[in-house]
């Protein structure tokens, strides 16, 4: 048996096994795996990911512009309204004086 620390880990590789390391995640392979690890499809689904990711931040970006703009319309209507009252509630104190 062997032992790996890596960055505040100890990882015990047992005997026929070889530790595989991608990112933060380890996996135990048999020495006499012939798992095909393909570093390009690796960067390729990194890329993926982090196109996702920029992807959704936009989006989220683009519901709260949304929902911020619709809010605004609101309060603006709201705001438009209570002018209104108040201009009938001038006119009919003028009328009933």
């Amino acid at each position: 048996m062997s032992s790996v620390s890596q960055s505040m880990e100890h990882i015990t590789v047992p005997n026929g096994f070889k530790l595989h390391t991608e990112n933060s995640a380890h996996i135990l392979l048999p020495d006499t795996n012939d798992a095909f690890l393909n570093p390009i499809q690796e960067f390729n689904r990194d890329l993926s990911v982090a196109c996702i990711r920029v992807w959704a931040e936009e989006k989220e970006e683009q519901r709260r512009q949304k929902r911020l703009l619709r809010r605004q319309k609101e309060e603006a209507k709201s705001n438009s309204s209570k002018r209104q009252k108040c201009w009938w509630d001038a006119l009919s104190i003028w009328i009933l004086s």
